[in-house]
Order: structure tokens, then C-alpha cells, then sequence
């Protein structure tokens, strides 16, 4: 490959749709740039990061990539979210940032963690109050949706009808830091994909457990004013 050609590589998970199309779309162009699925099994402290731009979307679960980014980063490589950012992007700051900018967001609570790692004891938990179950369920309202506060692909998320549900799961937690979140039945559930604050698309959504949701390319199939209106929230918002 010549000096001035771009390598884009593409870190990805169970996911094949996106993936698989933005590779043969930009493979397609027949310009002085490719993409490929990198492949990593080990990484020397030196070692060249032969991609200009990596699209991550697994290191969120694979650690090792989350350490790898980084070095790629300091080379000069640009990483598709940063992942610097990873160590604030929990969706309750998330929540908390959308609502200072004036964006609607539902009710929401995040919770102590259920357990913890091996040597963290009773006395190291001095500033941990027992926690009101019943007072939050009321806030939030039922039903509701319980759910982790890092992570994604619909992993460990419940919808709660009763206390005596939210408890069970709260128990069977574990160690994540899990959230309540009010229940909003929606009429369309929309993604907007956002390049800097320049460029925004919003595109209707079909969700679904472990990432096999699909979209639905029909720009034209919401209407025109909440179209706008999400471009417009999502490039406030970035």
C-alpha cells in the first residue's frame, strides 16, 4: 500500500451487518483507502499499528482491545469511539449530561453493586447506606426497566413488574452496577449515528436481544419534524 492510502481496520463482536457492509462499501469506492477486520493475537510494546482509523465496537468487552486502542491512539492512529472516553462513558453519566443539555430522559437510578471482588469486606463499605428498594421503585415507577450502567447489546436488561421481581434480579446481579430506569413505551425507536457536530442521520431502529435488532434505511420513513428534531438533539447532545 502506497504512503498516502488510508487502512481502516474493524474491531467487532457477534455483529455482521454493520460491519460486513461498511467494509465492502468503502472496499467499493476503488479509491486510495480499504478497510479489513483486524486481527490481533498478542501486541509487542513497539509494534506498528498499520490502520489510520480503527471502528471499534467490541472493546466495551475485550479488554485486551481496549489496551490496544489506546497504543494505536498514541501512534496517531484515529480509534472510532475514543477510547479514552471509555472511562466516563457509563450510561447514567450519559443520562446525566443529556438532561443538563436540556434533552428529556427518563427517570432513572443507579444502584449499589449486589457483590464485589474477593478482599473488599464489610469495612470497606463504611459509606454504603442500606438501600431503599420500595422509595425507588415508586420514583421510577412500574414497570421498569433494570439494566447495567456500562455495556450493551441488551445484555442483563429486565423489564420489572413487582418489588419482589426487582429484588431477584437486583440479587442475581452480581458485581455490575445496575440502574432502574422509568418504562417508556415508544411509538418509534430511533438511532442517530453522529460525526462530530456536523453530520447527523436518524434512522428507525428495530431493537432486539444481543445485537439482532435491524434498521430500517427508509430515510423518508419517519416524519419529517421528528427527524429533525432527533438529528437536532443528537448533534446538540455531541
Amino acid at each position: 500500500m502506497a504512503a498516502g492510502d488510508v487502512r481502516i481496520g474493524v474491531l467487532r463482536g457477534r455483529e455482521n451487518s454493520f460491519p460486513d457492509a461498511f467494509i465492502a462499501k468503502v472496499n467499493s469506492l476503488g479509491k486510495d483507502v480499504s478497510a479489513e477486520f483486524v486481527q490481533l493475537g498478542g501486541t509487542k510494546l513497539n509494534e506498528p499499528v498499520p490502520y489510520r482509523v480503527i471502528l471499534d465496537r467490541m472493546s466495551h468487552e475485550v479488554p485486551y482491545y481496549a489496551v490496544y486502542l489506546k497504543v494505536a491512539a498514541l501512534q496517531g492512529c484515529y480509534c472510532i469511539n475514543n477510547t479514552f472516553w471509555r472511562s466516563a462513558d457509563d450510561k447514567f453519566f450519559g443520562y446525566a449530561a443529556a438532561e443538563k443539555l436540556g434533552i428529556a430522559e427518563p427517570k432513572t437510578v443507579v444502584l449499589p453493586n449486589r457483590s464485589f471482588v474477593d478482599d473488599v469486606t464489610a469495612e470497606s463499605l463504611r459509606n454504603l447506606w442500606p438501600t431503599d428498594f420500595a422509595m425507588y421503585a415508586d420514583y421510577v415507577g412500574l414497570p421498569c426497566i433494570m439494566k447495567p450502567a456500562f455495556g450493551g447489546g441488551w445484555k442483563n436488561v429486565h423489564k420489572i413488574h413487582s418489588l419482589d421481581e426487582l429484588l431477584h434480579q437486583y440479587n442475581a446481579s452480581g458485581s455490575l452496577t445496575m440502574m432502574l430506569q422509568e418504562f417508556i413505551s415508544w411509538d418509534s425507536y430511533i438511532r442517530v449515528p453522529t460525526i462530530g457536530r456536523r453530520y447527523a442521520r436518524a434512522i428507525r431502529y428495530d431493537p432486539a436481544p444481543g445485537g439482532l435488532g435491524g434498521y430500517n434505511q427508509d430515510y423518508n420513513i419517519l416524519p419529517r419534524a421528528l427527524r429533525d428534531k432527533a438529528e437536532e438533539l443528537s448533534l446538540r447532545y455531541n
